[in-house]
């Protein structure tokens, strides 16, 4: 189990060139965020014990910066909405974090997992993050295949969480590279590979898949792609240093904006504000 640990503080570089859509920076269907709600509610006399937030999701979570960044912010929020902290533990978190996250994980690889009962069971979460989909989207899961087993996670989650609340939240933008081969010889029948990268169509499917699922399940949903700008935008996180060169994963100071862009949306479900301080 990982518990939140220590996060830098260090400034987030200036993100105005990207292209954030703040219009969509919100959460769909946020009443079913109702155990959150609560929470934040009564905190505002004291906070008596943690919130309690579990993360799943692939290596995006597992970056260590991520899940990590959000924790650290929502502590520190409720730190600052609360007249008095009364928590009685080791470390007196006010958000506690555990993150279940995996190279190449998807719905399917966690449900499998025989640890992802008893994880839940034992945490005992307020709300459960599930940050999915780009594994599935990348290797073109069929849409029935992610159905079935993203929908059998949620009702495992509620089975042994029964008084939790559920966000998933979609991928960001991603590119599939491919590689061309190049003659470099005209005299010699010489080659060389050459990297490109192309727009992932199908990623726009499964992103539309999750914003559904509300409709069929009492969970939230935070649409991260087009708040990163949509279809292409990596290049440009790429270029200002937030995504890698593979163009699919972020760098540090990347998910860290996302942790900040996410806490904006869930903020304004709780506050009607979306201001995070850094």
């Amino acid at each position: 189990m990982l518990l939140l640990r220590g996060v830098s503080e260090a400034q987030i570089p200036d993100t105005a060139r990207l292209p954030i859509n703040y219009d969509y920076n919100y959460i769909e269907n946020d009443t079913a965020l109702t155990h959150l709600k609560k929470f934040f509610l009564e905190s505002k006399d004291s906070v008596n014990r943690p919130l309690h937030i579990l993360h799943i999701g692939d290596s995006h979570v597992k970056s260590g910066y991520y899940a990590e960044t959000f924790a650290m912010l929502f502590d520190s929020i409720i730190r600052k909405y609360t007249a008095k902290v009364i928590v009685h533990d080791s470390d007196s978190s006010v958000v506690k974090l555990l993150v279940m996250a995996k190279n190449g994980a998807m719905a399917k690889t966690i449900l499998q997992s025989v640890y992802v009962d008893t994880v839940v069971q034992n945490f005992n979460p307020d709300l459960v993050i599930v940050s999915l989909g780009t594994n599935e989207a990348y290797n073109h899961v069929s849409l029935d295949t992610i159905a079935w087993y993203q929908e059998a996670l949620i009702q495992q989650i509620f089975r042994d969480a029964p008084h939790c609340d559920i966000l998933l939240t979609t991928p960001g933008d991603g590119l599939k590279r491919y590689y061309q081969k190049v003659r470099i010889s005209k005299k010699r029948r010489r080659y060389k590979k050459v990297l490109h990268f192309e727009t992932n169509d199908y990623l726009v499917d499964v992103i539309e898949y999750y914003n559904q699922i509300p409709e069929r399940m009492d969970v939230a949903v935070w649409n991260f792609f087009p708040v990163m700008g949509g279809e292409d935008s990596i290049r440009d996180w790429n270029k200002l240093g937030f995504a890698q060169g593979d163009m699919i994963h972020l760098t540090r100071e990347g998910y860290r904006f996302q942790a900040h862009l996410l806490m904006g949306a869930v903020m304004e479900t709780l506050t009607g504000q979306q201001k995070v301080e850094k």
